[in-house]
């Protein structure tokens, strides 16, 4: 059997709130918004408490991003 190398393994590529609403060029608050009406999925990667700290994965973000019209009503249509 032949041994795996860690380094070989595909781990999928996460951003944060902040690198997600910082590349959209949108306010948090928007960006909240968003995930609260189910536009764009978010990871709850909080352990405890109330408040929610939300990750993306990369896939979800792009996927996203190419479900917008076109380039040019991109940014128009992530703030709305």
């Amino acid at each position: 059997m032949k041994k795996m190398n860690l380094g070989q393994i595909n781990k999928p590529k996460y951003y944060s709130f902040r690198e997600v609403w910082l590349f959209m060029e949108i306010s948090p608050a928007t960006l909240y918004r968003m995930i609260k009406c189910g536009r764009i999925k978010a990871i709850n990667t909080a352990k405890s408490g109330k408040k929610s700290i939300y990750g993306f994965r990369a896939e979800d973000v792009q996927e996203y991003y190419d479900s917008l019209p076109n380039t040019n009503q991109r940014l128009e249509e992530v703030h709305k």
